[in-house]
C-alpha cells in the first residue's frame, strides 16, 4: 500500500442534503444527526480518533435533551467534553474550503435539483439523499481527513425505507468491529425492556404528532427554515413529551452504563489499532483497492488467531516471556492460535517469538491481536 493522507475521523452527517435547497451551502440550516447511530453498532465513535458533527445538529440535539428529554444531546456533550467530539461550524470554515463547498454545492444541483430533493424527502429514497449529500460534504470531509459515518439515514424513521448501497470499506469497517462488538452494545435497540404499551403511545405520537412534520422538518423550509428550525418541532412535541420518557429513559441508561467502556476501547485503539487503521488500511480501502481489501480481511483472520496469546507476543523484552512460558508451550499456543510454524522448529522461545514477528503479515496483525485481547 502506498503512503497517502491518514484518515483518523468521521462526520457524522445529518440532513446536510437540504443545503442543496438554499442558494449558498455554507449558511446554517436545520440538521440533526441519525439517532440510530448509537445502537447500529456505535463503532464509529471508536473505531476514528475524531468525531466531527455539524454546529446544527449538535445544537438540536442538546436541546432536544434540555427542552424534551431525548439522550442523544447527553451522548454528545460526553463525547464534546471527553475531546472526542469536535463541531463543524460551516460559517467558519477556511475560505478555500468554503469556495470548494460552494463548488461542490453548484455541480451538486445540477443533478440533484431542489425538487429531486424535495421528492426523495417525501419518499424516503435514502439512496439519492445519501448520493446528494455526500457529493455536498466532498470538500469537508477533504478538509478534516474523514470518512462519511454511513450512519442509516434518519429519514426512514418516519417514511418507508429502500434498499440504499454502501460504499464496500464500511462492511470492511463493520467486520473489523464485530469481534469486538459482539461483546458490546452501546444501546441496545429502542424499546428494548420498555413495555409494549409505552412502546405503542411513542409510536402514536409519532405518527400523529410528529408524521405531518417531518417532511417541512428535514427539507429545513417554511416555518422549520434556518439553524434553528427545530423551534416548532420542540414546541409541538413539548405537550406529550412524556410519550418518549420510557425509552428514553432506557437509551440514556444504556450510554451511561457503557460509556466508561467506550472511553476503554477509545484508550485501546489510540494504543494499538489507529495507527495501522488511518494511516495504512483506510486511505487504501476508501480507494477500491482489492489488494488492501483481501489483505484486510487477512490481517484480520490473523489477529484473531493470535489474540489468544498476543500478550506474550507483544511483551519486551523476550526474557519477560521466557519466564512466563515454556518453548514447548508456547508452540503448542501458537499452533492452537493457528499460526504456522516450521515442522522442525528446535530453539529458545526467543526463536519461536522472531519466527512470528518475522513474517510481515504475521506482525503487522500484531498490534490488532492485542486490540482484541484487550477488549473482547
Amino acid at each position: 500500500m502506498t503512503a497517502s493522507r491518514p484518515i483518523e475521523s468521521v462526520y457524522l452527517s445529518g440532513w446536510e442534503y437540504n443545503r442543496l435547497l438554499q442558494d449558498d451551502p455554507t449558511q446554517p440550516r436545520n440538521s440533526a444527526i441519525s439517532a440510530a447511530t448509537f445502537w447500529a453498532g456505535a463503532h464509529q465513535l471508536w473505531l476514528f480518533k475524531r468525531v466531527y458533527c455539524s454546529r446544527e445538529s449538535y445544537e438540536n440535539e442538546t436541546e432536544a435533551t434540555d427542552r424534551l428529554g431525548w439522550f442523544t444531546g447527553d451522548v454528545l456533550r460526553d463525547l464534546y467534553y471527553d475531546e472526542a467530539l469536535q463541531i463543524s461550524d460551516w460559517t467558519n470554515l477556511p475560505p478555500p474550503v468554503a469556495q470548494d463547498l460552494r463548488a461542490a454545492h453548484h455541480d451538486a444541483t445540477k443533478i440533484f435539483s431542489p425538487n429531486v430533493i424535495r421528492r426523495a424527502i417525501r419518499t424516503g429514497d435514502a439512496n439519492t439523499l445519501e448520493a446528494s449529500k455526500l457529493m455536498l460534504l466532498g470538500p469537508l470531509l477533504r478538509h478534516y481527513s474523514c470518512l462519511e459515518s454511513g450512519a442509516p439515514n434518519s429519514v426512514n424513521n418516519w417514511i418507508q425505507p429502500r434498499r440504499s448501497r454502501r460504499p464496500l470499506w464500511q462492511f470492511h469497517l463493520q467486520n473489523l468491529a464485530a469481534p469486538v462488538m459482539a461483546g458490546l452494545q452501546l444501546c441496545r435497540p429502542p424499546g428494548t425492556g420498555v413495555s409494549r404499551e409505552a412502546q405503542n403511545r411513542q409510536k402514536h405520537v409519532q405518527e400523529t404528532v410528529e408524521g405531518p412534520m417531518i417532511v417541512d422538518l428535514l427539507s429545513g423550509e417554511g416555518e422549520y427554515s434556518g439553524a434553528r428550525g427545530y423551534e416548532p418541532y420542540f414546541r409541538r412535541l413539548l405537550p406529550v413529551r412524556e410519550a418518549y420518557e420510557p425509552i428514553n429513559d432506557q437509551l440514556r441508561h444504556d450510554w451511561l452504563t457503557q460509556r466508561d467502556t467506550l472511553r476503554r476501547l477509545r484508550e485501546a485503539a489510540d494504543q494499538h489499532l489507529w495507527a495501522d487503521l488511518h494511516g495504512q488500511w483506510l486511505p487504501a480501502l476508501v480507494t477500491g483497492n482489492k489488494d488492501a481489501a483481501r489483505d484486510f480481511d487477512r490481517w484480520i483472520r490473523t489477529a484473531m488467531r493470535l489474540r489468544p496469546i498476543a500478550g506474550l507476543l507483544n511483551s519486551n523484552p523476550v526474557t519477560t516471556i521466557v519466564g512466563t512460558v515454556s518453548t514447548s508451550a508456547a508452540t503448542a499456543l501458537l499452533t492452537k492460535a493457528g499460526v504456522p510454524l516450521p515442522d522442525a522448529l528446535v530453539g529458545t522461545l526467543a526463536t519461536v517469538t522472531g519466527v512470528v514477528l518475522g513474517a510481515s503479515r504475521l506482525r503487522k496483525s500484531l498490534g490488532l491481536a492485542v486490540f482484541y485481547q484487550k477488549t473482547m
